[in-house]
């Protein structure tokens, strides 16, 4: 099953498509970090950090199973390791990662709860236009979206816009990516 950003909103056209400027492949890169690891001891702050970039490379190649084995290690680290888990944006990231996965995996129900999971952190720790709140809005509308509930896809996208409007760049890829997803929510529904 293909787990990229792509194929998590089958309607959505990619937003951020992976390049490599340094010639090293996700595989090596992957390698790497899992030899990284070896050298980080149970109680350290990165380890979280090196789990989670190994989940996105599973992620970027299609390998969901892999990449979630590495986001859930990433939470379980952060939840062990970071001061007030409950206040932290890496532990937010942690349950919205794993929530793509899911809904990659068409386990919409443990998606979204792992999104509104990270979002109910990110509302208690980021300001109200902070970007990483309309990532979050906008993953929580996919899982509406797939879920054929475009009426509150549409709501969480109007969210998403209102956020991202305030805190992004006019061109900015995600601007045009949320009007799409807008778009294709109205189209759904017949507007």
């Amino acid at each position: 099953m293909n787990c990229s950003t792509a194929s998590s909103c089958d309607n959505y056209p990619p937003t951020v498509v992976p390049a490599s400027t340094t010639g090293v492949t996700l595989e090596e890169k992957a390698k790497s970090l899992e030899n990284k690891l070896k050298d980080l001891r149970e109680n350290d702050l990165h380890l979280a950090k090196t789990y989670t970039s190994i989940g996105e490379i599973y992620y970027e190649q299609g390998e969901c199973e892999r990449a979630l084995a590495n986001y859930k290690k990433a939470l379980e680290s952060g939840l062990r390791n970071l001061p007030s888990t409950d206040q932290s944006e890496e532990i937010a990231t942690c349950y919205l990662n794993i929530g793509q996965v899911y809904e990659a995996q068409k386990r919409f129900s443990e998606a979204l709860e792992m999104c509104e999971k990270a979002l109910e952190i990110d509302l208690k720790v980021l300001p109200p236009n902070h970007p990483s709140l309309g990532t979050v809005y906008t993953q929580i509308s996919s899982i509406y979206d797939s879920l054929k509930d475009h009426s509150k896809a549409i709501k969480y996208l109007l969210k998403a816009l209102e956020i991202k409007l305030t805190s992004l760049p006019s061109n900015h890829p995600s601007l045009s990516a949320t009007y799409y997803y807008l778009s294709m929510a109205h189209f759904e529904l017949g507007l």
